[in-house]
């Protein structure tokens, strides 16, 4: 039995509920008692998990029409990566909204759903350019169908400043291999 706790104090505090010494939390932790974690362990994460909250806020500011990018890649996730024509359209103006609209029809009747085997669709930046009120970037597509062997294709994504945001206004597939 704890000595504290034979004076009344109860298990992790001293006399009449008075805090225990450190010594005695020290020795109390090794011999399998008083589990609690130090204060400042209890700091830090309380720290962490607010950084963490920052640090996903800040991961935020590029995602969906914010910025040029956040509205391309946007636009890139759910056209080809999630394969949701519908979806992909809420980031689009002009000629990208008739190409996508174009492929909704075409598609119409093929539904896709979990049973359907997806490929895995990859893709990285390789180059950016900006002016005016527009930019365009190009991606390198990696598509991985199961059972086929994988290709690549390249697409170039022009978007523009539209209201409050980003959006494409025309995107372009080029090349094979």
């Amino acid at each position: 039995m704890d000595r504290y706790a034979a004076l009344g104090g109860g298990r992790g505090a001293g006399p009449a509920g008075t805090p225990r010494p450190r010594e005695d939390r020290k020795a109390a932790w090794s011999r399998g008692e008083d589990r609690r974690a130090p204060r400042w362990e209890e700091a830090r994460g309380v720290t962490w998990r607010a950084l963490c909250v920052v640090l996903l806020l800040a991961g935020c500011e590029g995602a969906g029409d914010a910025t040029a990018r956040g509205a391309a890649e946007a636009f890139l996730d759910r056209h080809y990566v999630e394969i949701d024509l519908p979806g992909s359209r809420d980031y689009t103006v002009g000629l990208a909204r008739r190409k996508v609209d174009e492929r909704i029809r075409l598609t119409a009747g093929h539904s896709i759903d979990t049973g359907t085997r997806k490929p895995r669709v990859y893709y990285r930046l390789l180059e950016r350019r900006e002016a005016g009120g527009g930019a365009a970037f190009v991606y390198e597509l990696t598509v991985r169908p199961e059972g086929a062997d994988e290709f690549r294709r390249r697409i170039l994504v022009r978007v523009r400043r539209e209201g409050p945001g980003w959006r494409v206004s025309n995107y372009v597939e080029y090349g094979s291999g």
